[in-house]
């Protein structure tokens, strides 16, 4: 059995991707990990630097794809990862607003606990105020509501995932969820939240428009209550 599996979905992101690969690679804490880059169909030159990255980094495992949005290529770096037996699977994004450097922090609190999934916490969130005040106010809110979970910030893209939880989430099929690291930490009974460093995208889609932001605002809504309505059959 492998220890980690790194997953990193890609769209469109060759100014930054040779970048988050060496971050990354250079990270994982022995052989026995693996970087597992889904690539969902970019249209740029993305496919192509990974190609030529795939030379230089053992480690390093290429899943190129249809387009079929982030969260079903966060899930199918998921399935990947089950499937190799992986013991821990650590989900981020490569946008570069993380800090690979952080990773350690989460990675040394997997020892002698408990936790599902352990999560980064972005205290310092450097996003515009709009995407901002509907994660950590609006969403939080609903959550408080008809979930009763006291969630600081559900949709953090920063996760350390104990494959035993992880096997158990899959079985809810998150890929029909626009967001399924958001079910994800409703899900986990045990999560642990530490405080790492975020900073502003610097390239690409540097700010969803107000109408990109409603779409996934109501899909996401339609997904809670899709979820609750299965938490409910349990009870």
């Amino acid at each position: 059995m492998k220890e980690l599996a790194v997953v990193i979905p890609v769209y469109n992101e060759e100014e930054v991707i040779e970048k988050i690969v060496n971050d990354w690679t250079k990270i994982l804490p022995s052989k026995n990990c693996d970087l597992i880059i889904v690539n969902d169909g970019s249209k740029d030159k993305t496919e192509i630097i990974l190609s030529k990255c795939k030379d230089n980094y053992k480690n390093l495992i290429i899943i190129n794809k249809t387009n079929e949005g982030h969260g079903v290529a966060i899930c199918d770096g998921y399935k990947y990862a089950l499937e190799k037996k992986y013991s821990y699977v650590f989900q981020t994004d490569s946008d570069d607003q993380f800090f690979s450097s952080d990773f350690k922090i989460l990675w040394e609190n997997r020892e002698n606990s408990n936790y599902d999934i352990i999560l980064g916490n972005r205290h310092k969130r450097n996003d515009n105020f709009l995407r901002v005040f509907l994660s950590k106010v609006i969403l939080r809110l609903i959550l408080k509501t008809f979930f009763r979970k006291q969630v600081t910030d559900a949709n953090i893209p920063y996760r350390l995932i104990d494959t035993k939880f992880l096997i158990d989430f899959m079985k809810l099929k998150p890929e029909k969820f626009i967001a399924p690291n958001i079910i994800m930490t409703l899900h986990a009974k045990n999560v642990k939240f530490i405080k790492i460093k975020h900073t502003k995208r610097n390239h690409g889609e540097l700010q969803w428009s107000i109408k990109k932001l409603l779409k996934f605002g109501l899909i996401l809504i339609k997904d809670l209550k899709n979820y609750y309505s299965v938490l409910k059959k349990y009870e």
